[in-house]
């Protein structure tokens, strides 16, 4: 909600997250300019492959950080927004990959030892998924 030029929905983001919604509105706006003209720029879509990583029918994937883990899968920190609540999330994942080589997400808590946790930290905090 915007009044007299203030968001509300921003006053309780650091910087670095109020920059990613900002940058996700201006390419959404530019998106359905796009749609209502029917152009097709091609430094539209770039900008938005810069930022938006993957999108799914439940959320919007922004950012994501991961590592190996010992036990053949891959842990993740990732800021998504879910399109049902059109609210932005921090997420744990688990993915494993499967027979083609691809990452499958797995729906289960994230297990991971302390020292795989904290360097999973570090690396989001580096990232400005979390601050």
């Amino acid at each position: 909600m915007i009044f007299l030029g203030y968001r509300f929905d921003m006053r309780n983001k650091t910087p670095q997250q109020q920059n990613i919604v900002r940058d996700r509105d201006r390419l959404n706006q530019l998106l359905k300019e796009n749609d209502k003209n029917n152009i097709d720029s091609s430094s539209n879509h770039s900008d938005l492959k810069k930022l938006l990583i993957k999108e799914t029918r439940y959320c919007k994937l922004w950012k994501s950080v991961s590592i190996k883990l010992e036990s053949g899968g891959v842990a993740a920190i990732e800021l998504i927004t879910v399109k049902e609540l059109s609210r932005d999330e921090v997420r744990f994942a688990y993915y494993k990959e499967n027979n083609n080589g691809k990452l499958r997400l797995v729906p289960r808590p994230l297990d991971v030892s302390k020292e795989e946790l904290e360097e999973l930290w570090l690396k989001a905090k580096k990232e400005g998924i979390i601050s």
